[in-house]
């Protein structure tokens, strides 16, 4: 943060400091370069942006790391995706699920009715769709490609091309946008791409209706169902009222409201009406109700907080009445003042200060319908994820307007260029050097990021056990004793859809008439006792009574015990 501070500093600092005739070049370079790039039309700006969205997501796992599942809720989205790829949009709940269910949050998963992620199924199917190409890596890489191209098409709406250029240029420039969505399974790249096409489709069909812009405007919507629902329903809300008041609206002509309603309003109500039907038949499918999401089967079975305590869920608002003699409406104040906190810390991760600064400049522009309606929509959005109880709110929360963010910063970057000091155009260089600085600020994340190269330790200390069982013949069943509750990142048992098919199968130690009853129905293979949060992590192998010691960075050690009866199991209530 400190850095970025001093980026706007010098950024400002610089076009005073910097000599007329070098600022008249530096403009004069970069209306050219802009020219070039808009030379091959929008089209080929669309492509280019999507190829370069995948070109530097590759570059940054060639150079730094792969990204590889370590957290609880990659390893749920692919759950979804491996189901997917089988062909089937739900499991048979497992006879021994209790004993091969994460211990932490279910691993979130549900178990019955069926057995599924909690997630909705969006990115999964763009995992999926890599994992039929070979690795679902291809996944995240066609999502970031759709997603930048899709913010280019967006923004070609709204702007000229050479602005388009600028503002799709400003987002692959932004290091966390890029890195922090490409190398993770639960990325908000698909929530990103969705918002694109609803609000590209909308600003095309309130100039010009189109049946196709009506059918990418309800591809949109569906996908923001798929991924984020809620916070894709408040995306939403506002398109699809302006899309309304251009059929009724009396300022209009009669002539531009049929066109409005025939190749706008219905093409996206038919497309909406197709994908919601289908993600209720996906909802029947796992919970047995078309209006029941996995996500509320998952709350009501690890004893969640339900929508209508979200409110008093934290225990700031009983506090408050309290302190302040039963005063409801301070407490409310004091919850929206914690919770805004929240979103403002990650509102400046997503988009640095210096993308901050350039909202300065919208100021200086028209603020016609184009602006209310994106920044309503921000608002609007934010307002709704702050009604959500969870100790931090992640990036992907706000991949619905990611897109219209870079509107507002593309509009403000073109409204520095009427901001003159003493006769000079130091706003117009500003607006030029911005994406300089932005490309230096990017090469030195890069440079950063080489003192933490390579996987995951989480990855890396998983590989080496796997890599530990594999030396023995056969199939294995691992026990995973934990003496205290895991931590978010520290849950072992993992398994996919078809585990009984698994070489390895990873279960969680339970009491002992469970531990008895999952060897039996896994008899034909070899058992093994993890102890993950031993310091070192040690693997024991039952029938050979071999211990295995994991350190921190996956080497193994081994130490052979003397004593040759099987060890037993301690008998551990799951919590």
């Amino acid at each position: 943060m400190i850095v970025e501070i001093l980026t706007v500093v010098v950024l400002l600092l610089v076009p005073m400091l910097l000599p007329p005739p070098a600022a008249r070049i530096v403009r004069l370079c970069w209306r050219r370069l802009m020219a070039f790039v808009c030379r091959g039309g929008g089209t080929l700006m669309i492509i280019s942006a999507a190829v370069l969205a995948v070109v530097l997501n590759l570059a940054f796992w060639s150079l730094f790391r792969f990204p590889n599942a370590t957290q609880i809720d990659e390893f749920a989205y692919l759950f979804a995706a491996e189901t997917f790829v089988e062909g089937r949009l739900t499991n048979q709940t497992h006879p021994l699920h209790e004993s091969l269910t994460g211990a932490r949050e279910q691993g979130f998963l549900i178990h019955t009715p069926t057995w599924q992620s909690k997630f909705p199924p969006g990115n999964s199917l763009f995992l999926a769709a890599g994992m039929l190409c070979g690795d679902a890596r291809f996944g995240l890489l066609l999502s970031a490609g759709l997603a930048f191209g899709g913010l280019c098409w967006m923004l070609q709406a709204v702007f000229p091309l050479r602005w388009a250029a600028t503002g799709t240029l400003l987002a692959l420039l932004n290091w966390f946008l890029l890195v922090y969505f490409g190398n993770a399974m639960f990325n908000g790249y698909p929530a990103m791409t969705g918002g694109a096409l609803v609000f590209g489709a909308l600003f095309r069909i309130v100039r010009q209706p189109r049946a196709w812009d009506g059918i990418l405007f309800g591809t949109g919507a569906v996908l923001l169902a798929l991924t984020r629902p809620l916070e894709g329903l408040f995306t939403c809300l506002p398109a699809a009222a302006v899309l309304f008041w251009q059929t009724i609206s009396w300022r209009a002509s009669s002539e531009h409201r049929q066109t409005a309603l025939r190749k706008g309003l219905l093409p996206a109500g038919m497309v909406v009406l197709a994908g919601l039907a289908w993600l209720g038949y996906y909802h029947y499918r796992i919970t047995g109700s078309a209006f029941v999401m996995p996500y509320q089967v998952w709350i009501n079975q690890v004893g969640g907080q339900k929508f209508s305590e979200l409110m008093f869920s934290d225990g700031v608002v009983d506090a408050a009445l309290k302190r302040k003699a039963n005063s409801l409406l301070d407490a409310m104040l004091e919850l929206l003042k914690l919770r805004w906190e929240r979103v403002w810390i990650t509102l400046l991760t997503l988009l640095p200060p210096t993308f901050m600064f350039t909202l300065l400049g919208v100021f200086r522009t028209r603020r016609d319908r184009v602006f209310w309606i994106s920044s309503g929509t921000v608002v609007l959005v934010c307002s709704a994820i702050m009604m959500e109880e969870v100790i931090w709110y992640p990036s992907e929360y706000f991949a619905p307007i990611i897109g219209l963010l870079m509107l507002l910063i593309t509009a403000g970057c073109r409204g520095l260029q009427r901001l003159p000091f003493r006769r000079r155009k130091t706003g117009a260089t500003v607006a030029v050097l911005l994406p300089m600085f932005l490309g230096i600020g990017f090469l030195e994340h890069a440079r950063q990021s080489v003192a933490v190269i390579g996987p995951m330790p989480e990855h890396v200390e998983r590989m080496a056990v796997i890599e530990r069982i594999l030396q023995e013949p056969g199939r294995h069943l691992v026990l995973v004793r934990y003496e205290r509750r895991p931590g978010y990142n520290e849950d072992w048992v993992y398994n996919p859809p078809n585990v009984d098919e698994q070489t390895i199968v990873w279960a969680a130690e339970l009491e002992e008439t469970a531990n008895q009853k999952l060897r039996n129905y896994y008899s034909g293979r070899t058992a093994w006792l993890f102890q993950p949060q031993q310091k070192p992590a040690r693997l024991t192998l039952l029938r050979d009574v071999v211990s295995t010691s994991i350190d921190v960075d996956g080497q193994v050690m081994k130490d052979v015990s003397v004593n040759t009866s099987e060890p037993g199991l301690i008998t551990q209530t799951k919590e």
